[in-house]
């Protein structure tokens, strides 16, 4: 598939003619693109369904009123303006918003990414499904992600990561993970818009669940290392998630992120990539306990 392709297919869904302005690199799983149709410029999202539980289109409905209960609080999460499947392609019209993600994440930047995360708190009276999909993933492994098989099979070091990652999972009850909010679940600088040193956006909103907020936290500092974040930021972020939530939790959200790093590290780049980050996830294990 194509996104001349998926033009295609939008065209039939909407009856209009829309043309590729420009595409949108960095997604792992979707495909994007700046599409007009000789007016309005909008993002288009594309890719082939594969089965998965947050591959479907029943999830990524449930997620746009996800994502507008976040947008009506003012968080800058791009409107909806089409979720279809036509011609065996998943379909997701939204709005263009201003700014490109930062070359480096600074610490103003994460103050700001700080207070938006909290625009994710208290939206639900609480969702049991979040620890078993937590706890699941260090279990067991998600579908496309997190997976358990690369990791056993790369190395011994990645081996002997999964065996913590795995014994961090049987040690966390599910129901002990909070889950009163919206989690993102892939925020990271690379998904943040920003524009004159403000933060203008939060994009890649389809993987949004009922979930803990502060997940996204220990998502944003997982990978702050990407973002160049000097390491006193990275320290005090540290210390405010640890006034956040307890030490078992922090540790079951930091074996999340380094099994997810890892083993798809290991699926999709090299090997020197893939060691770094199974170096990097088991160093923040031995820093969360």
């Amino acid at each position: 598939m194509t996104t001349a392709d998926a033009l295609r297919a939008l065209r039939r869904e909407t009856g209009r003619s829309f043309t590729e302005v420009a595409p949108l690199v960095g997604g792992q799983v979707s495909h994007a693109t700046v599409i007009s149709d000789g007016g309005t410029r909008r993002v288009l999202k594309w890719w082939e369904p594969q089965c998965g539980e947050s591959d479907s289109l029943g999830w990524l409905r449930r997620g746009a009123g996800r994502v507008e209960v976040l947008r009506n609080r003012g968080y800058p999460a791009p409107g909806y303006e089409l979720i279809a499947e036509r011609d065996g392609i998943l379909l997701v019209v939204q709005e263009l918003l201003p700014g490109r993600p930062p070359e480096r994440l600074v610490p103003e930047l994460v103050a700001q990414l700080v207070a938006l995360n909290g625009l994710q708190g208290a939206t639900q009276p609480g969702a049991p499904e979040w620890g078993s999909y937590l706890v699941g993933t260090l279990l067991h492994g998600a579908d496309g992600y997190c997976l358990h098989d690369p990791m056993r099979t790369h190395s011994g070091a990645a081996a002997a990561l999964l065996d913590r990652i795995v014994a961090i999972g049987e040690a966390t009850p599910a129901s002990s993970l909070p889950s009163a909010d919206m989690a993102h679940l892939d925020f990271h600088h690379l998904n943040v818009l920003v524009d004159g040193g403000t933060v203008t956006g939060v994009v890649d909103c389809e993987g949004v669940r009922p979930g803990d907020r502060v997940f996204d936290l220990v998502t944003l500092l997982f990978c702050s290392v990407e973002g160049e974040l000097e390491r006193r930021a990275q320290d005090e972020l540290w210390e405010l998630v640890c006034g956040l939530r307890d030490a078992a939790a922090l540790r079951a959200y930091v074996a999340h992120m380094a099994l997810r790093l890892a083993s798809w590290s290991i699926v999709h780049h090299d090997a020197a990539t893939a060691d770094r980050w199974i170096t990097h996830g088991g160093r923040w294990l031995d820093r969360a306990g």
